[in-house]
């Protein structure tokens, strides 16, 4: 009888805690993060077809050939790339409130954020960004010059926001 008497306290003290973490507003916030890669446009296949659809390339405004805005296994993350974070919708007004420096995989992570809107974005010119992308062009989300996305965080949930950058090669 001791050992269903434990399990029963077990099992109140598990219920204390849970309403506790509730009451702390524990699990209630979430996550935004990515990964900022590297758009490669790789312009064929074997069998030497150079057309739109050939390879992982697209024909952008001007006629030329272009990444195409989806990451693909063989490509990887950038570096050292300042990825911004703003309260509110985009275009975002005055300074971020966070920042965070992609890794060697290329990810990026803001945690404990309050459920809301987020302006989540690259600005090329700036942060030391100019030393890493420039040239090129943001494929994902289509952009020539800051990448800007607008995402709503809710309460427990992971929300993905990627950057595709496609290197200016001529």
């Amino acid at each position: 009888m001791a050992a269903g008497k434990r399990r029963i306290a077990a099992a109140a003290a598990a219920l204390a805690l849970g309403a506790l973490a509730c009451t702390l507003g524990m699990g209630s916030s979430g996550t935004i993060g990515g990964t900022v890669w590297l758009d490669y446009c790789s312009p064929g296949d074997a069998e030497g077809g150079t057309g739109p659809d050939a390879g992982t390339c697209v024909i952008d405004s001007f006629g030329a050939k272009a990444a195409d805005g989806v990451m693909q296994p063989e490509e990887e993350g950038l570096e050292g790339v300042t990825v911004s974070l703003w309260e509110g919708t985009c275009p975002p007004n005055g300074e971020p409130g966070e920042q965070a420096v992609t890794g060697s995989d290329g990810e990026y992570t803001f945690t404990a954020l309050t459920p809301g809107q987020y302006c989540v974005g690259i600005r090329v010119l700036e942060d030391g960004n100019d030393a890493v992308l420039i040239p090129g062009a943001f494929t994902a989300p289509p952009s020539t010059v800051d990448a800007m996305a607008n995402v709503n965080v809710s309460a427990g949930t992971d929300t993905v926001q990627n950057f595709g950058w496609d290197f200016q090669l001529d």
